[in-house]
């Protein structure tokens, strides 16, 4: 367990290293847990491949000073097009910018890999995701089961 960050220490966001994996998977895990009541490593394959390239993702990790705080990953999903998944923020630090500051690096990421939008999905009843990604500039194109898709046209230049 790590102990929590103080409330001044600096956020450092960068690029999953090796080091990292467990407790970024240690995060997601948590946040999945606490928003379905569980956890099933069956449903989540890219968690449990945490760390190892399989898909052309960059996963990024927010830490205050030794902690992990925050996670989101960009993967690519077509020409020009890329996917934001895996955003979990502990429950500490919600509510303070990190969700943001891990956003907004991962949107600097896509536009330097030539993006020109981004899309993502968040379940219907997760109404606090779905609240966070409007208030950023994505905005709703369809609904599919139960799930719910947004997309962010990222500017040129």
């Amino acid at each position: 367990m790590q102990t929590p960050p103080g409330p001044t220490e600096p956020l450092h966001i960068a690029p999953l290293a090796a080091a990292d994996v467990p407790a970024v998977r240690a995060l997601l895990v948590a946040g999945l847990t606490e928003r379905w009541g569980g956890y099933e490593p069956r449903f989540n394959p890219d968690i449990e491949a945490l760390g190892r390239a399989f898909d052309g993702r960059l996963t990024l990790v927010a830490r205050q000073g030794a902690v992990i705080v925050a996670t989101g990953a960009l993967r690519p999903a077509g020409a020009g097009r890329f996917e934001i998944v895996r955003m979990s923020v502990a429950r500490g630090q919600r509510r303070r910018g990190v969700g943001a500051r891990v956003l907004a690096a991962l949107v600097d990421a896509a536009r330097e890999r030539g993006a020109r939008e981004l899309v993502l999905e968040t379940t219907l009843g997760w109404q606090s995701a779905i609240d966070f990604y409007e208030r950023h500039g994505f905005r709703r194109t369809h609904v599919q089961g139960e799930d719910l898709w947004f997309v962010r046209p990222l500017a040129a230049g």
